[in-house]
């Protein structure tokens, strides 16, 4: 699971940024989920949410200032604005390629048991 916290500049980029992420195709063990989305710019409880979540903040045509900024980066956390719904959708397609964790299973698909051997001519053998 990967969590957001989602800014946009309007109502309508909002909706159409939390649409365009909840049909991101995904690879079936990761998916999003908005954990907060709001208008305006970030501030600094998105980024107490962030830290304590383990979000990425993801910022549609908004502003950073440098407060957030070196606050973001002190506390480690990945903060992204794009101008382009498109760079962003992308953005998380490669980010979700990256997180995915392939768990190796052996299933079992049937049993054989030998209950006769035969012998034909040469070094031929049928079980």
């Amino acid at each position: 699971m990967i969590n957001l916290v989602v800014r946009a500049d309007s109502y309508g980029s909002l909706e159409a940024l939390k649409y365009s992420i909840e049909s991101l195709p995904t690879p079936e063990n990761i998916e999003f989920r908005i954990v907060h989305s709001d208008v305006g710019n970030f501030s600094e409880s998105d980024l107490d949410l962030a830290r304590v979540s383990s979000s990425l903040m993801i910022g549609f045509n908004n502003s950073l200032t440098m407060d957030i900024k070196k606050k973001s980066e002190q506390h480690k956390l990945i903060l992204k604005t794009f101008d382009i719904i498109y760079e962003l959708t992308d953005y998380l397609k490669e980010f979700a390629q990256g997180k995915v964790v392939i768990e190796l299973k052996e299933v079992d698909i049937g049993r054989l048991e030998t209950l006769a051997i035969f012998y034909r001519k040469g070094n031929d053998t049928i079980m």
